[in-house]
């Protein structure tokens, strides 16, 4: 009986003492386990200095006039109509030139007439038969009457409007007989085998813009996603969009022979750029603003040392930036791993966990 009771009564104590033993474990576990902070971890790949870039893009033609005649009158000759190829040169429209003849054959005539009066004087100042003051009105006559002459033949030149370079009618703005005003838009030319493709590149695209050097420039239609044409860079807007903060880019490039290239057409300026300078050294290691904290004036962020899962604190050297990464100039190299957020809270030497979502 008393063996019984005392078996029972030490195995009731060495229970409670492993609990009262376990119970105090159990916390510091939970304690450690808290201890350990989860954060999302980047690790720093070196960029490539070559940066493709893809700009959505609008083609235009190369060359566009709106055609105007400078003389008024009946369009007697209108041999063109729309989305009609024409060579420079060719005959686009002409007004009845009829009175335009007559007044330059009149001019014509009373040009002949000052300078035979002219020349006739010249040939008697030598010998005084004639006044000077004579000699001098009929040589303003004859330079009037060659001034008229020529404003007949021009008057006459502007009734007849020609294509200036080679194109397609894009728009016809009159008909055959109607009678048109001086400087009225008769058609517009646009050019059919030269082309631009306008885009838009963002500003922070032209950080350093004389260290980068253009690899590779095509244009890639929708119309024709596999047939690629070779561009090259015309020009740039020098003001930037106030809206979007963009800048119009114009990158020309030739009609392809294997398909019909029209404008208002879309597509996309792909692009191959390379970096150089201090440029590269820009691109080469980037962290996102989220990875950097500063303490005293100091830019730094914690360094993972993978194996032990623990942080250390590196301070870096980071560029002016545009964007949601920053540059690091100095203090990081490809390979390195540094905590990309939950930076907030660490502390040196802090152990952490790798954050999934």
């Amino acid at each position: 009986m008393y063996s019984a009771f005392s078996r029972s009564t030490l195995m009731a104590t060495a229970g409670a003492l492993a609990l009262t033993l376990a119970h105090p474990l159990a916390i510091s576990a939970q304690e450690a386990d808290a201890q350990v902070r989860p954060a999302r971890l980047i690790e720093i790949a070196e960029i490539d200095p070559v940066v493709h870039i893809n700009l959505p893009a609008v083609v235009e033609p190369a060359q566009e006039a709106a055609l105007t005649l400078q003389v008024g009158g009946v369009l007697t000759e209108l041999p063109v109509i729309e989305g009609q190829p024409v060579a420079e040169g060719d005959l686009i429209a002409q007004v009845d030139r009829t009175t335009l003849l007559n007044n330059l054959a009149q001019a014509q005539t009373q040009f002949e007439n000052a300078e035979l009066e002219f020349n006739r004087a010249e040939s008697l100042l030598p010998q005084q038969a004639i006044a000077q003051s004579t000699y001098d009105q009929r040589k303003v006559q004859r330079d009037i009457a060659e001034l008229s002459l020529q404003a007949a033949q021009k008057q006459l030149d502007d009734a007849t409007l020609h294509a200036p370079f080679d194109g397609v009618i894009s728009a016809l703005n009159v008909s055959q007989f109607q009678t048109v005003s001086p400087q009225t838009a008769v058609a517009t030319l646009q050019s059919n085998d030269t082309f631009e493709a306008i885009a838009h590149l963002p500003a922070r695209a032209l950080q350093n813009p004389d260290e980068i050097d253009v690899q590779r420039t095509e244009v890639i239609l929708d119309v024709s996603p596999l047939n690629p044409i070779t561009a090259v860079f015309k020009s740039i807007d020098p003001q930037a969009d106030p809206a979007s903060q963009t800048f119009e880019v114009r990158f020309s490039f030739d009609a392809p022979s294997n398909f019909l290239v029209l404008p208002g057409m879309t597509g996309e300026v792909q692009a191959d750029l390379l970096y150089g300078g201090d440029a590269a050294n820009n691109l080469s290691v980037q962290v996102p603003l989220s990875a950097v904290q500063s303490s005293g004036g100091q830019t730094f962020v914690w360094v993972v040392d993978t194996d032990a899962m623990t942080v250390s604190r590196r301070d870096i050297t980071v560029a002016e930036a545009i964007g949601e990464n920053l540059p690091v100039v100095d203090g990081l190299a490809a390979g390195d791993t540094i905590v990309g957020a939950g930076a907030t809270y660490l502390h040196e030497g802090q152990q952490i966990r790798r954050y999934e979502d």
